[in-house]
């Protein structure tokens, strides 16, 4: 498993969640143009331009009116990118089809991301969530799941109950959830911030730009050696891709 950003669980929190199962590197958005990576500055950019991929890569796939997820590179792991799903969609392709008949993990995981990405929903409206991990290779008992929940920092900031702030808290921290109740899963949160211009005007915006750069290029990389394995140049390849599932999707 990657190494991730993590706070300190807040005190107390751990045990608020025992009885109920329920920063950012600086990386700015990369396009493909002429044939040459093109780095792009959320600063200096219209809002179509703001995550370039979205508009010049050729492996993003986000902007498909289509659902359908590709079949698996020879790699083993989805065709690198970022590919449309609907929850029912990566539950056929990952947990029911029959290829995973044998498998000891992956319909407890997937319990596991369903219920506790309804209890988020409970509390605040989730944008969308990308999965990505071996949970969406060849691999026939993943560990966990590996899901980056989007949510609108707006609402999140309109969320005042201790224990709901606190539920939210463990859920931007990787292993945190899996640690207080079990779920296997590794869960982290971008704070969407809406900058209608894409300037960085907007309090936060450049945090939210850079870490949604950051997750990006996160979900595309594939460990060459063993997970304890020093890091090599190779690492830092995007030779995967992820999902992106839209659950109360975007809103002005």
């Amino acid at each position: 498993m990657w190494a991730f950003p993590r706070n300190a669980l807040a005190p107390g929190l751990v045990g608020l969640f025992l009885h109920e199962r329920m920063p950012l590197h600086t990386v700015w958005p990369i396009s493909a143009h002429a044939g040459r990576a093109v780095r792009t500055n959320p600063r200096q950019c219209r809002p179509s331009q703001v995550e370039a991929s979205a508009v010049l890569d050729p492996h993003d796939h986000s902007k498909d009116t289509r659902q359908v997820i590709p079949p698996l590179a020879a790699s083993g792991a989805l065709p690198r990118g970022r590919y449309p799903a609907t929850a029912a969609e990566v539950e056929a392709a990952f947990v029911t089809d029959p290829r995973w008949s044998t498998s000891t993990t992956r319909q407890n995981i997937w319990a596991d991301w369903q219920r506790i990405t309804a209890q988020a929903r409970k509390i605040v409206p989730v944008a969308a969530a990308w999965i990505g991990g071996s949970f969406l290779t060849n691999k026939v008992d993943p560990d966990d799941l590996d899901v980056t929940y989007i949510i609108d920092s707006r609402l999140t900031a309109a969320v005042t109950k201790p224990l709901h702030r606190g539920f939210l808290s463990l859920l931007a921290q990787g292993h945190a959830l899996r640690n207080t109740n079990g779920a296997r899963l590794d869960t982290f949160t971008i704070d969407w911030v809406p900058d209608p211009d894409a300037t960085g005007v907007v309090p936060g915006f450049d945090d939210y730009a850079r870490s949604r750069g950051y997750w990006d290029d996160l979900w595309q990389r594939k460990l060459t050696g063993p997970k304890a394995a020093p890091r090599v140049p190779s690492d830092a390849l995007p030779r995967r891709g992820y999902l992106e599932v839209i659950l109360d999707d975007f809103q002005p």
